[in-house]
C-alpha cells in the first residue's frame, strides 16, 4: 500500500518569509515535476475548559480537533486528545493517540457541527488555533506524489482574520509502496526520506512524520491521524 511521511520546516519568527518557494525550486531543481491539482488542509483546534474537580483523578487538559482534508476525503475529521497521566505517549515519546474521532459528512453537516461546537458547548471548549493550507501545490515525480504548501495560522474572528506564516509543509506519497508489517515500514521511511534528502534541505529544524505500523486503520484513518499530530503539535 502506499506509504506517506510529512515534513515540515517552521517559520523562525512569526515575520519570517516561508521557506515553501525555496521548497520548489529545489524540487524543480532536483527532480521533473508534472504539477497535479491543487490541495488544501484546514484545522481548529479546541482546548478543554480548566478542570475545576477535586477528583483524585483529574481529567487533564483534553483537544478537539476539527480536520478538513479534502485530498484524502471529503468528511471532515473530529478527534478528541486527552493528555492525562494514562494517554501522555509511549515510553518512546510518541505523541498521545486521539481517545474520540469519528467523521462528519460534508457541507451543512459539517456547518452544523460546528455552529453546535461554538454556540452550546463553548463553555466546555476554548478556541485555541485555526491553520491552513492554501492553495497547495501537488506534483507527480515517478512513484511519488509531493504535496508543498505554506502552513499558515489565522488569528481573530472566521477565515478572514489576520494570517500569519507558520511554515512550510511537504507531503510526500510514495505510490509503489513496499510489504506489509514492520519492516516494510522502515523501508518506505527510508525511501520517502531519501526523497526528500534529495531536495538537499539541511539545518532549518525540519520535523517528520510517519505511518505508524502498530496503529491499525484504513489509508484515510490513518492520514487523518499523522495531519491531527503535525497540527496539534503547532497548536
Amino acid at each position: 500500500m502506499p506509504l506517506t511521511g510529512i515534513f515540515l520546516i517552521p517559520a523562525s519568527t512569526a515575520t519570517d518569509s516561508s521557506p515553501l518557494q525555496e521548497l520548489l525550486t529545489r524540487l524543480s531543481a532536483a527532480y521533473n515535476p508534472t504539477p497535479l491539482a491543487p490541495w488544501t488542509v484546514h484545522h481548529r483546534l479546541f482546548r478543554s475548559t480548566p478542570d475545576g474537580s477535586t477528583s483524585s483523578k483529574p481529567l487533564g487538559t483534553r483537544y478537539l480537533q476539527i480536520l478538513s482534508l479534502p485530498h484524502v476525503s471529503a468528511r471532515t475529521t473530529v478527534a478528541i486528545t486527552s493528555t492525562s497521566t494514562s494517554q501522555a505517549g509511549d515510553s518512546h515519546g510518541a505523541a498521545p493517540e486521539p481517545t474520540t474521532i469519528i467523521t462528519v459528512p460534508p457541507g451543512a453537516a459539517t456547518s452544523d457541527f460546528n455552529h453546535l461546537l461554538l454556540s452550546k458547548f463553548g463553555p466546555l471548549w476554548q478556541p485555541r488555533m485555526m491553520l491552513t493550507v492554501s492553495h497547495g501545490q501537488a506534483f507527480q515525480i515517478g512513484d511519488f506524489v509531493a504535496r508543498l504548501g505554506e502552513l499558515k495560522q489565522i488569528s481573530g474572528p472566521g477565515a478572514s482574520g489576520v494570517q500569519i506564516g507558520r511554515g512550510a509543509v511537504c507531503e510526500i506519497e510514495w505510490t509503489a509502496g513496499g510489504e506489509e508489517g514492520e519492516l516494510g515500514m522502515q523501508a518506505g521511511r527510508t525511501v520517502i526520506r531519501g526523497f526528500w534528502e534529495g531536495l538537499g534541505i539541511t539545518d532549518k529544524g525540519t520535523r517528520e512524520w510517519f505511518w505508524r505500523p502498530e496503529v491499525v486503520g484504513t489509508e484515510r484513518e490513518e492520514m487523518a491521524r499523522i495531519w491531527l499530530e503535525v497540527l496539534r503539535l503547532r497548536g
